[in-house]
């Protein structure tokens, strides 16, 4: 239990000179929680980080999504940080 800070990165995986639009959320027991993190353009990615406060027995997911079904995306390094007493 307490707060932890997760960070992530999501990517549209396209190198398509079409632009789209792509976008990352958190979830806490299978319910949004946070801000929806979006970006446009052709490929590339976005570093993400949300502070959450989590009990004994909670679930964390994070989901990326793409506008256009044509352009894939993805979600990589989701890690936790502690908040210590010092900080994260």
């Amino acid at each position: 239990a307490g707060t932890y800070r997760f960070k992530w990165y999501f990517a549209k995986l396209t190198d398509s000179e079409l632009s789209g639009t792509y976008a990352s959320r958190l979830y806490k027991n299978n319910s949004a929680t946070g801000s929806l993190h979006s970006a446009s353009g052709e490929w590339g990615y976005k570093s993400c980080s949300e502070d959450v406060t989590c009990a004994a027995g909670d679930t964390i997911e994070v989901y990326a999504q793409c506008r256009n079904s044509s352009y894939p995306s993805a979600v990589g390094n989701l890690t936790a940080c502690i908040n210590w007493d010092n900080g994260f």
